[in-house]
Protein backbone atom coordinates (compact mmCIF):
# COMPACT_ATOMS: atom_id res chain seq x y z
CA UNK A 1 0.00 0.00 0.00
CA UNK A 2 1.47 3.39 -0.66
CA UNK A 3 -0.09 6.98 0.19
CA UNK A 4 -0.42 9.73 -2.02
CA UNK A 5 -1.64 13.25 -0.91
CA UNK A 6 -3.00 11.14 2.60
CA UNK A 7 -5.15 8.65 0.40
CA UNK A 8 -4.53 4.58 0.33
CA UNK A 9 -3.85 3.00 -3.19
CA UNK A 10 -3.07 -0.22 -3.01
CA UNK A 11 -0.19 -2.21 -4.96
CA UNK A 12 -1.77 -4.75 -7.57
CA UNK A 13 -0.51 -7.45 -9.42
CA UNK A 14 -2.27 -10.25 -11.08
CA UNK A 15 -3.20 -13.66 -9.69
CA UNK A 16 -5.50 -16.26 -10.06
CA UNK A 17 -8.64 -17.28 -8.04
CA UNK A 18 -7.60 -21.24 -7.76
CA UNK A 19 -3.91 -21.68 -6.21
CA UNK A 20 -3.95 -17.43 -4.76
CA UNK A 21 -1.64 -17.02 -2.00
CA UNK A 22 -2.48 -17.50 1.35
CA UNK A 23 -2.58 -13.66 1.97
CA UNK A 24 -4.75 -13.33 -0.29
CA UNK A 25 -7.69 -15.25 1.59
CA UNK A 26 -9.49 -12.42 3.15
CA UNK A 27 -9.49 -10.82 -0.41
CA UNK A 28 -11.10 -14.29 -2.56
CA UNK A 29 -13.49 -14.63 0.44
CA UNK A 30 -15.33 -11.08 -0.13
CA UNK A 31 -14.74 -11.12 -4.30
CA UNK A 32 -16.96 -14.96 -3.34
CA UNK A 33 -19.55 -13.05 -1.29
CA UNK A 34 -19.82 -9.92 -3.33
CA UNK A 35 -20.31 -12.80 -6.61
CA UNK A 36 -23.43 -14.54 -4.31
CA UNK A 37 -24.58 -10.91 -3.78
CA UNK A 38 -24.60 -9.78 -7.57
CA UNK A 39 -26.31 -13.32 -8.20
CA UNK A 40 -28.81 -13.33 -5.79
CA UNK A 41 -29.72 -9.81 -6.54
CA UNK A 42 -29.29 -9.49 -10.57
CA UNK A 43 -30.28 -13.60 -11.32
CA UNK A 44 -30.35 -13.22 -14.93
CA UNK A 45 -28.06 -15.82 -16.01
CA UNK A 46 -27.25 -14.27 -19.64
CA UNK A 47 -25.54 -11.65 -17.98
CA UNK A 48 -21.56 -11.60 -18.37
CA UNK A 49 -21.00 -11.96 -15.01
CA UNK A 50 -22.06 -15.89 -15.35
CA UNK A 51 -19.79 -16.49 -17.73
CA UNK A 52 -16.19 -16.86 -16.68
CA UNK A 53 -13.34 -14.85 -18.38
CA UNK A 54 -9.88 -16.13 -19.18
CA UNK A 55 -7.66 -13.25 -17.99
CA UNK A 56 -4.33 -12.69 -19.20
CA UNK A 57 -1.53 -11.08 -17.61
CA UNK A 58 -1.06 -8.50 -20.60
CA UNK A 59 -4.60 -7.74 -20.22
CA UNK A 60 -4.65 -6.76 -16.19
CA UNK A 61 -5.84 -2.92 -15.77
CA UNK A 62 -4.38 -1.62 -13.34
CA UNK A 63 -7.22 1.44 -13.36
CA UNK A 64 -9.77 -1.43 -12.58
CA UNK A 65 -12.13 -0.42 -9.59
CA UNK A 66 -13.12 -2.97 -6.97
CA UNK A 67 -14.60 -3.54 -4.23
CA UNK A 68 -12.11 -2.77 -0.71
CA UNK A 69 -14.02 -2.83 2.06
CA UNK A 70 -18.01 -3.72 2.87
CA UNK A 71 -20.75 -3.45 4.80
CA UNK A 72 -24.39 -5.16 5.05
CA UNK A 73 -27.06 -2.89 6.86
CA UNK A 74 -30.91 -3.19 7.64
CA UNK A 75 -31.37 -0.88 4.02
CA UNK A 76 -28.88 -1.34 2.24
CA UNK A 77 -24.86 -2.37 1.05
CA UNK A 78 -22.07 0.16 1.68
CA UNK A 79 -19.18 -0.69 -0.85
CA UNK A 80 -15.82 1.34 0.01
CA UNK A 81 -14.19 1.10 -3.32
CA UNK A 82 -10.54 1.05 -4.55
CA UNK A 83 -10.55 4.95 -5.88
CA UNK A 84 -11.54 5.98 -2.17
CA UNK A 85 -15.53 6.50 -3.41
CA UNK A 86 -18.39 4.73 -1.58
CA UNK A 87 -21.48 3.32 -3.17
CA UNK A 88 -24.89 2.85 -0.88
CA UNK A 89 -26.77 0.35 -2.72
CA UNK A 90 -30.17 0.21 -1.10
CA UNK A 91 -32.73 -2.44 -0.74
CA UNK A 92 -35.76 -0.21 -2.60
CA UNK A 93 -33.00 -0.52 -5.72
CA UNK A 94 -31.73 3.06 -5.44
CA UNK A 95 -28.39 3.84 -5.40
CA UNK A 96 -26.14 6.70 -3.84
CA UNK A 97 -22.53 7.68 -5.16
CA UNK A 98 -20.08 9.93 -2.79
CA UNK A 99 -17.01 10.65 -5.08
CA UNK A 100 -13.71 10.75 -3.19
CA UNK A 101 -11.78 12.98 -6.06
CA UNK A 102 -14.81 15.60 -6.59
CA UNK A 103 -17.25 17.57 -5.17
CA UNK A 104 -20.06 15.44 -6.77
CA UNK A 105 -22.81 12.57 -5.79
CA UNK A 106 -24.46 10.46 -8.03
CA UNK A 107 -28.30 9.35 -7.37
CA UNK A 108 -29.71 6.37 -9.27
CA UNK A 109 -33.30 6.61 -8.54
CA UNK A 110 -36.29 4.22 -8.61
CA UNK A 111 -36.65 5.02 -11.83
CA UNK A 112 -32.96 3.38 -13.14
CA UNK A 113 -32.09 7.32 -14.01
CA UNK A 114 -28.66 8.26 -12.58
CA UNK A 115 -28.11 12.07 -11.76
CA UNK A 116 -24.35 13.23 -10.79
CA UNK A 117 -24.95 16.45 -8.50
CA UNK A 118 -22.22 19.25 -8.46
CA UNK A 119 -22.03 19.78 -3.94
CA UNK A 120 -19.54 22.51 -3.96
Amino acid sequence: MRREDGVKYDIRKPTKLKGHPTDLTKKVTLMEHFKNYLDETHPNRDSPLHHPIDSKEDEFSRDGVYVRKWMRTRHSIIFRLSNNNFQVNFFDDTEVVLWADRPWVTYKGKNKFRNTYNIS
